[in-house]
């Protein structure tokens, strides 16, 4: 049977509230409108047994054709609700506390060995300039690698994670290095590294700063 124009319609834009009656005619000049997106607005007629897309039906109500029958109008089904998902592509497999200190003492290893065999070579003797060789292979071992298509420093790929930024990429060599600049407020007293065992997503100071995250690789 053809809608006819006594047929009582509801509808909800995406608003959770629902709306009506009105006519179809009500209905049809929403949707001319752009009233009733088809990405969230749902319509419901008397004789539907649920809630139904609008991009579903917009076409069959703007050239008449059969959608429901005039019953009488029965009790009004609730709207349905989704389930809040996260965004795909958002970090969400996060290590434990443990993992990351693995993984930092085993970097630690590396860099001391890396700045013990440039002083050697180069036979620095002064202590300025090995602190200044430290800085300078530290921040190049962890920014190198955490910028790199591994996303990870060796420590990081041993315990099988790795770094990303908030959408899952990789970061740049400039967000890394924003990072690593980071540690040194992480660094006071320990307690911006400590975070990463308290907070939801297992972020340290730094990770925060930076909007990065430690992930399961």
């Amino acid at each position: 049977m053809n809608i006819n124009d006594h047929q009582q319609w509801y509808y909800t834009t995406g608003d959770g509230e629902k709306h009506g009656p009105v006519s179809i005619a009500a209905i049809q000049e929403l949707a001319l409108c752009n009233r009733l997106p088809e990405a969230t607005a749902l319509l419901w007629a008397e004789g539907m047994t649920d809630w139904v897309s609008v991009g579903n039906i917009a076409g069959l109500i703007q050239t008449g054709n059969s959608i429901a029958s005039a019953n009488d109008v029965e009790n009004i089904p609730d709207i349905p609700l989704e389930t809040p998902q996260e965004p795909a592509g958002l970090p969400t497999s996060f290590p434990d506390f443990h993992k990351r200190l693995f993984a930092f003492l085993i970097d630690m290893v590396f860099c001391n060995v890396g700045i013990i065999i440039v002083i050697l070579i180069f036979d620095i003797d002064t202590m300025d300039m090995m602190n200044l060789l430290s800085v300078g292979v530290v921040w190049l071992y962890f920014t190198l690698q955490e910028s790199s298509a591994a996303q990870a420093t060796l420590g990081k790929k041993w315990m099988g994670i790795k770094v990303c930024d908030d959408q899952n990429n990789k970061l740049s060599f400039l967000h890394a290095t924003g990072r690593h600049v980071g540690k040194l407020l992480s660094g006071i007293l320990l307690v911006g590294f400590i975070m990463a065992r308290f907070t939801k997503k297992k972020q340290a100071l730094h990770d925060l700063l930076a909007k990065t995250f430690v992930v399961n690789a």
